[in-house]
């Protein structure tokens, strides 16, 4: 984790959606952390060396390497007793890594005894300048009432707070940085000269859009905030499954009528985005008219590549079929855009 959160920058911590924000703000009730406390932790549990330099959480999640419960365990505890008490403010890395991977596996038994008390000790531990686990711990508390002995916990579906969120973030580029390659690959491997060529205008065409949606998410600030961060790392993972579905066989089949009806939708969409531009009064923070206007220009050029390519590589996949495809996939984007 020290590796991962070490290049997290202040800025991008601090922008965060406005519900992860509210969560950090809220009350959180102290008497499950004050037993949990108390819980002590098996010693044959524990690592019996020096371990040197580990990162914990990438050896959980398997990121740059295969994913390892045993030693992620060890080099937690390792990270834990190096961690400052209290920590620096301003220490990205600091009680938030070892005591979350902690509180995974003993929830989940991942290489050890399911043990819900323990998830909820590390769960309480899990603190850093702008996250505090005390609402995990509640969670997980409140399963173990309900009588659960095991629960396949990952922190990222439930961030302690804005620190805890980035490093989710960033876990998921890191698996992006792998899934898309891999699907290009495969969707690629075959087909004509004219096929791959045409294919690369279609590649083109992405990356202007792409360039345009940036701007337009978050008016020229994406990589700052996180919410405009997370729905890029969504739009690669729907381009990931779209190349590998389309490479499995699975062709659009969309009617005239259902191309009528998404472009409807589409429309609305757009309209309601266009609405919120107007009034952005402050460019570079929000979205202004022009930059929805480029993104969609940029979008339309886009799907008409899709169109051109598909013609040629399944031409018994009628234009109205990738038109709604994509359409839809933009109605959707314009939809949750934050």
């Amino acid at each position: 984790m020290r590796t991962l959160l070490g290049l997290l920058g202040t800025a991008a911590i601090l922008a965060c959606g406005a519900q992860l924000c509210a969560q950090d703000d809220s009350d959180q009730p102290d008497s499950v952390c004050a037993e949990a406390a108390k819980v002590p932790v098996p010693s044959a549990d524990l690592p019996q060396g020096g371990l040197g330099a580990c990162d914990a959480w990438s050896m959980y999640y398997g990121i740059d390497q295969d994913a390892d419960y045993r030693m992620a365990r060890l080099c937690a505890y390792a990270e834990k007793d190096a961690i400052e008490v209290p920590p620096p403010p301003l220490d990205l890395d600091a009680g938030i890594a070892a005591p979350a991977v902690l509180a995974m596996i003993y929830a989940g038994g991942k290489g050890v005894a399911p043990n819900l008390q323990l998830a909820v000790k590390f769960a309480c531990e899990t603190k850093g300048a702008w996250d505090d686990g005390a609402d995990l711990a509640k969670f997980l508390a409140d399963e173990k009432q309900k009588g659960t002995t095991r629960l396949d916990l990952d922190v990222c579906d439930r961030p302690t707070g804005r620190q805890m969120n980035y490093a989710c973030i960033l876990r998921d580029q890191g698996r992006i940085a792998i899934e898309v390659p891999a699907a290009l690959k495969r969707f690629d491997a075959t087909g004509t000269s004219g096929e791959h060529a045409r294919f690369q205008k279609v590649l083109a065409a992405r990356s202007s859009f792409l360039d345009a949606h940036a701007k337009e998410l978050s008016g020229g600030t994406v990589g700052v905030d996180q919410a405009s961060m997370t729905q890029a790392n969504e739009t690669e993972k729907l381009w990931a499954q779209t190349l590998n579905d389309l490479a499995a066989g699975k062709l659009p089949h969309y009617s005239e009528q259902e191309f009528a009806k998404a472009d409807r939708d589409l429309n609305a969409a757009y309209n309601e985005a266009k609405g919120d531009a107007l009034s952005c009064e402050t460019p570079g923070i929000c979205t202004t008219p022009d930059e929805l206007l480029q993104a969609q220009r940029s979008w339309l050029a886009y799907r008409e590549a899709w169109v051109a390519y598909g013609k040629l590589r399944w031409p018994n996949v009628s234009p109205d079929s990738w038109r709604t495809l994509f359409t839809l996939e933009r109605t959707d984007m314009l939809q949750n855009a934050d």
